[in-house]
């Protein structure tokens, strides 16, 4: 039996997910739904836009209490100021949005203007992640972008100018080609761009993309997984020498910049998503919608559900994604709360996976995890086998 989860719910204030579902170009390493679409076609855009506020106003949780909202995609900055600033005004108008809320939208370098980032800025977005991915042309040639090193720093100017002092950086390594000089070389130029937060991901191959058939078709060679490992642990190490914690396997920021929006996602709080194919979670359910844009548009106008599916969780289930999401985390699990919420023993119910994770310690390795102050966390050596170890608390 799921435990009544309606009061904790309740306590954890609920994010906003808008999924914008255009790219100029689609990147051939992502698997988000995103559908190309040209600069100057207005239209299309503008009749998802409506589609998207309908979505909105017709929501059930309408007056629930919302800390953070997050524009992602897709291409957010393809949306016009005038476009974000109507999506923000009726969330105002039909959620509880507090004063101090955390407002991010996503934009790609070479594809913004200072006017826009001011529009931006007037409509209460106050914080901006920028996919620069790297600061060395093959390596943007290489995973299909379209902008120029050149591109990040004209971008990064702008966004200063427009009056924004919290903005994020995503840098990707492990790219086919890639140096560790050149990772090095990528993270010190984006810390010379001042930005509060930094987000490194190692390139993954996901199936259904391009990059995944070519990487079966041998025509793309993955990085070493030695060089891949010395690629992350020079990453941590000049970054947290240069002041940024890393808070979560793949992000790092200056004191109290953290993302309130992913952040919630790690702590198990409910957020309420909307566009085609995005997720919402409530604290014991999950539901998504359709995944094709023009689909999602004829739905809404028509006053039907654009949900695609829908579960209920089980208890274990629960329990297993809490962990998950949370050994995420360099601060990981707090275990009194943790056994609280579900009523459980940590170290009865998941004796066999701490003998499992004593066994892959070796002679003079680091340990797995820790367990001090109340916290079962993952060490350094554990973040880097985070996927494979939270498998073993899989139900």
């Amino acid at each position: 039996m799921v435990p009544d989860r309606q009061n904790s719910k309740l306590a954890k204030q609920a994010g906003i997910y808008l999924h914008i579902p255009f790219c100029i170009v689609k990147c051939p390493y992502c698997d988000f739904y995103s559908i190309e679409n040209e600069e100057d076609d207005f239209d299309s855009r503008e009749h998802f836009v409506k589609a998207l506020i309908k979505e909105i106003k017709d929501s059930t949780f309408a007056g629930s209490g919302i800390g953070t909202i997050y524009f992602g995609g897709g291409t957010p900055s393809m949306l016009e100021g005038i476009q974000i600033d109507r999506i923000l005004s009726c969330l105002r108008d039909n959620f509880n949005l507090n004063a101090d809320a955390e407002i991010t939208l996503e934009l790609n370098p070479g594809e913004i203007d200072i006017q826009r980032l001011e529009e931006y800025r007037d409509s209460g977005v106050n914080r901006l992640s920028m996919g620069a991915q790297s600061f060395q042309l093959e390596e943007l040639k290489t995973l299909g972008r379209l902008h120029k090193p050149e591109d990040v720093f004209k971008a990064a100017e702008m966004i200063g100018q427009a009056g924004f002092d919290n903005f994020n950086i995503d840098l990707m390594y492990a790219v086919p080609g890639q140096t560790l000089e050149s990772v090095s070389e990528n993270v010190l130029s984006a810390m010379n761009l001042e930005p509060k937060h930094i987000s490194v991901y190692s390139l993954t191959y996901e199936k259904g993309t391009p990059f995944y058939t070519m990487k079966l078709d041998g025509v793309l060679n993955p990085v070493d997984e030695n060089l891949e490992r010395d690629m992350s642990e020079s990453v941590i190490d000049i970054l947290g020498r240069s002041g940024f914690e890393r808070y979560e396997i793949s992000n790092y920021s200056l004191e109290g910049f953290e993302s309130k929006h992913n952040s919630s996602y790690w702590n198990g709080s409910p957020y309420y998503s909307f566009g085609p194919s995005a997720h919402s979670f409530d604290g014991t359910k999950r539901w998504w919608n359709i995944r094709d844009v023009s689909t999602y548009v004829k739905k809404i106008n028509s006053n039907e559900s654009a949900i695609a599916g829908k579960e209920s969780l089980t208890e274990e289930q629960l329990i297993f994604e809490r962990i998950l999401l949370r050994l995420r985390t360099c601060s990981g699990l707090h275990i009194p709360s943790f056994e609280s919420e579900f009523e459980l023993k940590f170290s009865e119910k998941f004796q066999r996976q701490i003998i499992e994770l004593d066994k892959m310690k070796k002679n003079g390795d680091q340990p797995m995890y820790s367990y001090i102050d109340s916290y079962f966390r993952l060490t350094g050596r554990g973040l880097r086998y985070s996927d494979e170890i939270s498998e073993l608390f899989a139900p």
